[in-house]
Parts: structure tokens; sequence; C-alpha cells
């Protein structure tokens, strides 16, 4: 015979109102069709989310890769490139001289820019 566990649940909205037991799971769920959920956990004194995700951009505990993060690129971001960027909407590349953009020596109609 199978074992069967329940874990309590119900809307996000009153997981405040929820009492966990330590190390009792709560699945909260954030949405009215029941498609997107958040999980907690009991500590005796109080409720915690579980991350099931690393943060944007870091690897998780298991090794899975969390969210992208916002495309925002700073005089602190690290890279191996030198030089102009490119995307070509799934990743970011080495813009080519003569390919990408024209080099600073290049003319127009005999004008040099």
């Amino acid at each position: 015979m199978a074992n069967i566990i329940k874990i309590k649940r119900g809307q996000k909205s009153n997981i405040g109102e929820a009492e966990l037991a330590e190390g009792e799971l709560a699945v909260a769920y954030t949405d009215n069709g029941k498609t997107a959920a958040e999980l907690y956990v009991g500590n005796g004194t109080d409720k915690v989310q579980i991350n099931l995700k690393g943060d944007a951009g870091e690897r998780g505990a298991d090794g899975a890769k969390g969210d992208a993060g916002p495309n925002e690129v700073s005089a602190d971001t690290a890279t191996n490139f030198n030089g102009l960027l490119k995307g070509d909407g799934a990743k970011v590349s080495q813009a080519a001289k003569g390919t990408d953009y024209l080099a600073p020596d290049s003319t127009i109609d005999g004008g040099t820019f």
C-alpha cells in the first residue's frame, strides 16, 4: 500500500495566516488557476520561503541556472571581450570590424569619418 503525504496548501495571499510546525511544508498558489506556486517550510517560529532556483543568472545548489537577470552592463561588468559587443537575440558576442561596424579609418564617398 502506498503512503500519501499531504502538504498544507492555499493562496499566497493567505500564507501569513498559516501555522507551520518546524519542518512542515506549505504550497502557496500565486494564481487562481493553481498553475504557479511557492513553497514554504516552518522553522518553529515562522515560515521561510524555499528558493527552488538560484539567484538571477547564478548557479543554484543543484547546478540549475536561475532566470536570466536584467540586461544591464556597467563599468563593473566582467568580460573577456575587448571592443564592441553585438547580440543575436539569444547570445552576446564580440562585434567584428568590417562586418558588424566600419573601422574608424573607413571612408564614405572619399571622406574619412
